[in-house]
Protein backbone atom coordinates (compact mmCIF):
# COMPACT_ATOMS: atom_id res chain seq x y z
CA UNK A 1 0.00 0.00 0.00
CA UNK A 2 1.71 3.15 -1.24
CA UNK A 3 -0.81 5.75 -0.09
CA UNK A 4 -3.73 6.11 2.23
CA UNK A 5 -6.29 8.85 2.91
CA UNK A 6 -7.35 9.62 6.49
CA UNK A 7 -10.64 11.37 7.18
CA UNK A 8 -10.70 14.57 9.19
CA UNK A 9 -13.35 17.18 9.88
CA UNK A 10 -10.62 19.72 9.11
CA UNK A 11 -9.97 18.24 5.65
CA UNK A 12 -8.84 14.75 4.70
CA UNK A 13 -5.11 13.98 4.76
CA UNK A 14 -3.25 11.82 2.26
CA UNK A 15 0.01 10.05 3.13
CA UNK A 16 1.96 8.63 0.20
CA UNK A 17 5.41 7.11 -0.27
CA UNK A 18 7.05 10.55 -0.34
CA UNK A 19 4.72 13.19 1.13
CA UNK A 20 1.88 14.07 3.49
CA UNK A 21 -0.79 16.42 2.20
CA UNK A 22 -4.11 17.99 3.16
CA UNK A 23 -5.36 19.13 -0.27
CA UNK A 24 -8.15 21.28 1.13
CA UNK A 25 -8.96 22.70 4.55
CA UNK A 26 -12.54 22.18 5.68
CA UNK A 27 -14.56 22.82 8.80
CA UNK A 28 -13.93 25.38 11.53
CA UNK A 29 -10.31 26.50 11.77
CA UNK A 30 -11.02 29.64 13.85
CA UNK A 31 -9.82 28.21 17.17
CA UNK A 32 -6.60 26.89 15.61
CA UNK A 33 -5.94 30.08 13.64
CA UNK A 34 -6.47 32.20 16.76
CA UNK A 35 -3.66 30.35 18.57
CA UNK A 36 -1.22 29.54 15.74
CA UNK A 37 0.11 31.64 12.91
CA UNK A 38 -0.08 30.40 9.34
CA UNK A 39 3.71 29.98 9.51
CA UNK A 40 3.25 27.31 12.23
CA UNK A 41 0.68 25.33 10.24
CA UNK A 42 1.37 23.02 7.31
CA UNK A 43 -0.84 21.31 4.74
CA UNK A 44 1.79 19.62 2.56
CA UNK A 45 5.40 18.49 2.92
CA UNK A 46 7.67 16.37 0.77
CA UNK A 47 9.66 13.85 2.81
CA UNK A 48 12.90 15.29 1.35
CA UNK A 49 12.33 18.36 3.54
CA UNK A 50 11.20 16.47 6.63
CA UNK A 51 13.68 16.03 9.51
CA UNK A 52 11.58 14.53 12.30
CA UNK A 53 7.97 13.72 13.20
CA UNK A 54 6.03 13.60 16.47
CA UNK A 55 2.44 13.26 17.66
CA UNK A 56 0.47 15.03 20.37
CA UNK A 57 -2.90 13.33 21.00
CA UNK A 58 -4.43 16.40 22.68
CA UNK A 59 -7.91 16.52 24.20
CA UNK A 60 -9.80 18.55 21.56
CA UNK A 61 -7.27 18.58 18.72
CA UNK A 62 -4.59 16.03 18.00
CA UNK A 63 -1.50 17.26 16.19
CA UNK A 64 1.08 15.70 13.90
CA UNK A 65 4.25 17.73 14.35
CA UNK A 66 6.63 17.93 11.41
CA UNK A 67 10.15 19.34 11.81
CA UNK A 68 11.38 21.25 8.77
CA UNK A 69 14.58 23.34 8.68
CA UNK A 70 14.83 23.12 12.47
CA UNK A 71 11.27 24.42 13.05
CA UNK A 72 8.19 22.45 14.10
CA UNK A 73 5.06 22.82 11.94
CA UNK A 74 1.66 21.44 12.89
CA UNK A 75 -1.03 19.47 11.09
CA UNK A 76 -4.20 19.42 13.18
CA UNK A 77 -6.96 16.83 13.48
CA UNK A 78 -10.09 16.85 15.62
CA UNK A 79 -9.75 14.34 18.49
CA UNK A 80 -12.33 12.00 16.94
CA UNK A 81 -10.58 12.05 13.53
CA UNK A 82 -8.06 9.50 12.33
CA UNK A 83 -5.03 11.53 13.48
CA UNK A 84 -3.39 8.70 15.42
CA UNK A 85 -3.87 6.24 12.55
CA UNK A 86 -2.50 8.83 10.14
CA UNK A 87 0.56 9.31 12.33
CA UNK A 88 1.20 5.56 12.56
CA UNK A 89 1.05 5.22 8.77
CA UNK A 90 3.18 8.36 8.36
CA UNK A 91 5.85 6.88 10.67
CA UNK A 92 5.93 3.74 8.54
CA UNK A 93 6.08 5.62 5.22
CA UNK A 94 8.69 8.13 6.47
CA UNK A 95 10.86 5.33 7.86
CA UNK A 96 10.66 3.48 4.54
CA UNK A 97 11.52 6.67 2.69
CA UNK A 98 14.57 7.29 4.89
CA UNK A 99 15.86 3.74 4.31
CA UNK A 100 15.57 4.11 0.54
CA UNK A 101 17.00 7.62 0.16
Amino acid sequence: MDEKIFSSELGDVKVSIDEIERPERKGDWSRIESEFSEKELIDQIDFRELEEIDFDPGSYFSVIKLKISGEWKRMFFRFEDEGDDCFDFLKYQFSSYQQNH
